[in-house]
């Protein structure tokens, strides 16, 4: 994994390949000018000997709502364990359909 890190990595091979400008942060980013992705990264909060991955991605429905209408795409990075970490794309449309059944804490 880079060194970097997870976000870090993800956006080094997509600038290999395409235009990548940052919008707000590290979290929101342009790519080729006609999408936007929406990066949100969290590592694995289970306990146990044989935990069951969990996560917690914070995504914030005032910044979700203002680039809702850039081609946006959610992207959660799963850091699994220290060496593997999973990425989960979400086009906006099924992100809504998830969010439906998850309640609004604290405006996330």
């Amino acid at each position: 994994m880079n060194s970097a890190g997870p976000k870090q990595f993800l956006v080094e091979k997509l600038s290999q390949r395409y235009e990548v400008k940052r919008l707000r942060g590290t979290r929101v980013l342009a790519v080729n000018a006609v999408s936007t992705l929406y990066l949100r990264f969290s590592r694995n909060s289970a306990k146990g000997a044989e935990p069951t991955a969990k996560f917690w991605f914070g995504v914030t429905e005032s910044e979700y709502k203002r680039y809702l209408d850039r081609n946006l795409y959610v992207v959660c990075i799963c850091a699994v364990t220290p060496t593997t970490t999973d990425y989960v794309v979400l086009p906006a449309e099924v992100f809504d359909q998830i969010k439906q059944a998850i309640p609004l804490r604290s405006g996330q």
